[in-house]
């Protein structure tokens, strides 16, 4: 018997078409064996990279304790100084409160800062900048009581001047602090 050509044409690509399809089981375990091997490797990196969060969340946390243990006395002190400047002090009041900044500024332990660069940077130094700000306000308090054409209507721009730049390094301190919070992913 003669099988029409479009019959067995049509046989060979169904059954060709089967077979490309499915595959063989050997062809189908492969696939499933890649499968699995892509999955795995996905959630094993996953893995890492939550331990990768959880340490860069403690390295930050330790940049805070650490940061705030060395410089948290200086930044509180000097905050109140800039709070108590927003209702008025005498110049005796100022230069006290002054005196207690330097008092606890001198009492920071640097070497305690050693693997914390960026809280001596980011913290620190604008705090020191602001101290020098209000020293360099009493300065000119201190000269114009010297000075006998002087008056103190005469130099207040001078001193908000001076009390402003230092509030601005507080400012700045303060988001130095909160930015030592921040997570860095690869360095800290």
């Amino acid at each position: 018997m003669k099988v029409p050509v479009a019959v067995l044409i049509v046989s060979v690509l169904l059954c060709g078409g089967a077979l490309s399809a499915c595959g063989t089981d050997k062809e189908a375990q492969q696939r499933t064996q890649e499968i699995e091997a892509a999955a795995k490797r996905k959630a094993q990196q996953a893995a890492a990279e939550r331990r990768a969060k959880k340490k860069a969340e403690a390295e930050a946390r330790n940049l805070v304790e650490s940061c705030e243990h060395a410089m948290g006395e200086f930044q509180d002190s000097i905050s109140e100084l800039d709070s108590r400047l927003n209702v008025g002090l005498s110049y005796d009041e100022y230069t006290d409160k002054l005196g207690d900044v330097q008092v606890t500024y001198d009492q920071v332990d640097y070497d305690e800062l050693d693997d914390n660069p960026r809280c001596l940077s980011g913290v620190g130094v604008p705090l020191e900048s602001a101290l020098n700000q209000y020293l360099k306000a009493a300065n000119i308090w201190s000269d114009c009581f010297d000075d006998v054409s002087c008056s103190n209507d005469s130099i207040q721009g001078s001193l908000q001047l001076r009390w402003a730049k230092a509030s601005a390094k507080i400012r700045a301190a303060k988001n130095g602090m909160d930015d030592l919070g921040t997570p860095r992913s690869g360095t800290s």
